[in-house]
């Protein structure tokens, strides 16, 4: 196979990723149906019809409620994951101010370097 045919093939794979997944694009023979073009009560639908009750499932299944999701702590994170990412956070941000102050202090030195051999060369 010459590298003219292997760009067509990988073109043409491309190209039928992209209808499949594109805008509109699903596995239910909807193809070309945007959801940029329907109305709010069109998109609600669509969106009420992928979304399984999941309160039934969780019935049907008997899922002990100890095993269910609990919403704790801030924005649903537990404590513990919320605590480990401000730490995560705050580290970042105290790397950068110290990467910071190491670049203005290194500055600070070549500047006094390249001073004092100005002064070295002129006398």
């Amino acid at each position: 196979m010459n590298l003219n045919c292997i760009n067509r093939i990988v073109w043409v794979l491309c190209t039928f990723i992209f209808l499949l997944f594109g805008p509109g694009g699903d596995f239910n023979g909807k193809m070309g149906q945007s959801l940029f073009a329907a109305t709010p009560g069109q998109v609600n639908a669509v969106q009420a019809e992928k979304k399984p009750d999941i309160k039934w499932f969780k019935e049907e299944l008997k899922i002990s409620p100890k095993y269910q999701e609990k919403k704790e702590g801030i924005l649903g994170m537990s404590w513990i994951h919320f605590l480990t990412m401000t730490f995560l956070v705050v580290f970042f941000i105290g790397g950068l101010a110290a990467y910071h102050l190491r670049t203005v202090r290194t500055r600070q030195i070549l500047e006094r370097l390249l001073k004092e051999e100005e002064d070295n060369n002129g006398t």
